[in-house]
């Protein structure tokens, strides 16, 4: 039995999200923006196109919800920030 495709339900995000997938720079970004646009397309299961995206289907049901809530603007923002300059993850400072 086929999967069920899963579709957005966007078309004013579908109309954007191919003109920003399309400038956007390799990273995690562009992740987000392929699983929506994949999701706008409306062609595809959710377990393939997490497969394709290389995500957990958890973080695509998660984005879905953030871009119909909150907007495409509001996917491209991380939650929480990254590390301070002039540290690096795991090293203590006296070695710094």
């Amino acid at each position: 039995m086929a999967g069920l495709k899963l579709k957005l339900g966007m078309p004013e995000v579908a109309a954007r999200v191919d003109t920003m997938h399309a400038r956007e720079a390799d990273g995690w970004r562009k992740t987000r923006l392929l699983a929506v646009k994949l999701a706008a397309r409306g062609e595809s299961t959710s377990a393939e196109i997490a497969e394709l995206c290389g995500i957990a289907r958890g973080h695509l049901f998660v984005w879905l919800r953030v871009v119909r809530e909150r907007g495409l603007d509001a996917l491209l923002q991380r939650g929480k920030p990254g590390p301070q300059e002039g540290v690096c993850r795991g090293v203590k400072a006296k070695v710094m």
